[in-house]
């Protein structure tokens, strides 16, 4: 009987005491866990998260559109919150960039230990990637693109490292040139054209592209113009899952014209596109985007572009509709696009 008891009381004893070993391999597994992830996040120097979007408006005047982009990996966007420092950022995220024209929108993703131009290998938990939307018949249809995998496809010793803000149309073609280097150079990069509408690269050279805007083609009282839009900031960008004051698009006259365009830019991480064509959209995309009453009717038709071939000056839109010829603006902006808007890179 002792015997029994005394056997029974070991095997109760072995059980706490595996129970206690368990408990303690769990503790130190959290404590692992934990330090892992405390420096994973924190050696993180670039981090936008991965986004899609969910949902947008076009303006009705055809010259812009708003979308809001959701986050495919929210838990993730939490713990860069948390631990990342992000060096190369006053804010504890990494405010994304991307390009964009009147057929597509494009956004970076990345999570990074170090900017891509310093980066010579990715590592399995890390990417570089493109959201990628294809702006038509006022749809946005969509797709990723993996930069490192883009690059390595076409050639193999070459590694991404960034890409230009900027979207440039060559005969009837619209490119996204991405930035590319082989492994240990991280001062010259080759300019890889990547042809958004086959989604191929088609080749490279050490060309950069000129910003194609139809602001080129009249002149803009610019401090006046910025004055008077007051609040916007361009696009409309948030640094990820940040509350922002938005409050003031209430009163500009998009509210009133597109109120479901205006009530997406009110939620977190939405954007405004313009879908520039011409100066006439110009005007018309950021008239919307002050008070129903504020002119930006303001500056020169130069005579390239006005209906008598004379420079006219102008302070209203009426002014501006009786001087603007639209026809010869876009024949304009179409021979810009056809010439030379290549430049070499200077280093």
């Amino acid at each position: 009987m002792i015997r029994k008891l005394l056997l029974s009381l070991l095997a109760v004893a072995v059980l706490g005491l595996a129970i206690f070993a368990w408990q303690c391999h769990l503790k130190q597994e959290q404590v692992r866990k934990a330090e892992e992830e405390k420096e994973t996040y924190e050696s993180l120097n670039y981090y936008t998260g991965t986004f899609t979007i969910d949902d947008y408006s076009f303006l009705e005047n055809g010259t812009g559109v708003a979308v809001h982009w959701k986050s495919e990996n929210p838990e993730e966007d939490a713990l860069v919150r948390k631990y990342a420092t992000l060096k190369n950022a006053d804010r504890p995220v990494q405010v994304t960039i991307g390009a964009r024209n009147a057929n597509y929108i494009v956004r970076e993703n990345m999570k990074l230990p170090s900017g891509p131009n310093y980066l010579d290998k990715k590592n399995e938990d890390n990417y570089y990637t493109l959201s990628i939307y294809h702006v038509k018949n006022q749809q946005l249809e969509g797709y990723k693109e993996d930069l490192y995998k883009l690059v390595s496809d076409y050639n193999s010793k070459y590694l991404p490292r960034g890409i230009e803000e900027t979207l440039t149309v060559i005969d009837g073609n619209n490119y996204l040139s991405i930035l590319a280097s082989e492994s240990g150079e991280h001062e010259k990069f080759q300019t890889l054209w990547y042809n958004l509408d086959t989604r191929k690269i088609e080749w490279e050279d050490n060309k950069t592209a000129q910003f194609q805007s139809p602001t080129f083609n009249f002149k803009l009282n610019t401090q006046q113009f910025k004055e008077k839009l007051g609040n916007f900031r361009f696009p409309i960008i948030y640094p990820l899952g940040e509350a922002v004051d938005t409050s003031w698009i209430r009163n500009i006259l998009m509210a009133q014209t597109d109120p479901k365009a205006a009530a997406l830019l009110e939620k977190t991480n939405s954007q405004l596109y313009i879908l520039d064509k011409s100066v006439k959209d110009y005007l018309e995309f950021y008239s919307l985007l002050v008070p129903s009453n504020t002119d930006l009717y303001e500056g020169v038709i130069p005579a390239s572009i006005s209906k008598d071939g004379l420079e006219h000056p102008f302070n209203s839109k009426e002014e501006f509709n009786q001087f603007y010829d639209e026809s010869k603006d876009k024949e304009l902006m179409k021979q810009k696009q056809n010439k030379s808007i290549l430049q070499e890179r200077v280093y």
